[in-house]
Parts: C-alpha cells; sequence; structure tokens
C-alpha cells in the first residue's frame, strides 16, 4: 500500500476505500504549489498544469490505484463531484474492474457515493465550500 513520507503542511488527510483498502489521500488549503512538491517528494509524481489556475486537482499514483486529491480554499459542490468520478475511474481501472458498463456500473455507483460522502464528511472541506 503506498504510503505518504511526510504530511503536507496544508490540511491533509487520508481516508481507505472499503473492498478494495486502497488510499485516498485529500489535500485541503491555499497552497496548491506545496501540494505540487508535496507530490513529487511523497510519490514520485510531477504534476502538470499546463499554467493554469488550480481549484481542484486528482493525481494518479504510479503502479497504484491509490490518489491524490487537492482542494483549493474554495470549493464548489460540483467540484468535489467532479474530482471524485476521475478518482473513481483511476480506482476501478487499476483495480481490474474495467470501464463502466452494464456490468460494472453499481460498483462505480457505490464507489462515487462513498467517495463523495466521504469528502463531504471532512470539516476542512465544509468549511471552504461556496456555491457556484
Amino acid at each position: 500500500m503506498t504510503k505518504p513520507k511526510k504530511k503536507y503542511k496544508n490540511a491533509y488527510l487520508r481516508r481507505t476505500v472499503p473492498i478494495f483498502d486502497q488510499p485516498v489521500f485529500v489535500c485541503v488549503g491555499p497552497d496548491y504549489e506545496e501540494w505540487k512538491a508535496d507530490c513529487a517528494e511523497n510519490f514520485d509524481l510531477t504534476v502538470k498544469d499546463n499554467g493554469v489556475t488550480i481549484r481542484a486537482a486528482m493525481m494518479k499514483i504510479p503502479d497504484s490505484p491509490a490518489v491524490a486529491l487537492y482542494f483549493s480554499d474554495d470549493i464548489a459542490h460540483s467540484t468535489i463531484t467532479h474530482e471524485a468520478i476521475h478518482a473513481v475511474y483511476h480506482m476501478l481501472s487499476k483495480s481490474g474492474v474495467g470501464p463502466m458498463n452494464e456490468d460494472t456500473e453499481e460498483v462505480y455507483a457505490y464507489l462515487t457515493g462513498w467517495l463523495v460522502g466521504e469528502l463531504y464528511s471532512l470539516k476542512e472541506i465544509k468549511k471552504r465550500l461556496v456555491m457556484r
């Protein structure tokens, strides 16, 4: 199982996905540049962002179904769902579930619901929610 080498200075959280026993690392806070540096240090991961302003991001952890999520200081409800779907797709693809279809739809729906629920339960996210 992938484990970070150190904690982020921003709010840093870890949740373990049921059934798959894979971690989801969540960073919430204003410092996107720090998150990029931490991804490089903790997961040997280079974040490419093309110079755009980033409010949220999902990074795949190499050779693993695990993901690292970043949310800035202001988080829209739609952003939580958007990043959760990216994360779920990566986790299930790497876990051998395959693409979403009639046979796998329930697994995708379950894991998306679980992840969104976990994200909303985090006080660091609750206090940064905004309406857009």
